[in-house]
C-alpha cells in the first residue's frame, strides 16, 4: 500500500486494510507470520550478541572503549550476524 500502482487499489487506506482483514479472517490472522519471524530473529539476535562481545573484548583489553569502536563492533556483529541468518 506504499506505492499503488494500480488505479482502483484494493484498500483506501491502512486502517481500511486493517479492518477488513480483522472482520473477514479474524484477529489470529494479523499474527499468522509472528511464529516464522521469531524464529528467524532468535538466531540473529544470538550470534549478535557473540560476535559484539567478542569484537568488543578484542578491541580493548581493561579501558572503556571509545564511542566510534563501540559503533565499529556493533556494525560488524550486525553485518555478520545478517549475513549469517538471511
Amino acid at each position: 500500500m506504499a506505492a499503488h500502482w494500480d488505479m482502483n487499489p484494493k484498500y483506501p487506506n491502512y486502517f481500511a486494510a486493517f479492518e477488513k482483514v480483522l472482520r473477514e479472517e479474524g484477529f489470529r490472522s494479523l499474527y499468522r507470520g509472528i511464529r516464522p519471524t521469531l524464529i528467524g530473529i532468535m538466531p540473529y539476535a544470538g550470534l549478535s550478541f557473540m560476535a559484539y562481545e567478542t569484537l568488543k573484548a578484542q578491541a580493548s583489553q581493561d579501558a572503556e572503549l571509545p564511542m566510534y569502536l563501540r559503533l565499529s563492533c556493533g556494525a560488524l556483529a550486525g553485518i555478520f550476524a545478517q549475513s549469517t541468518t538471511y
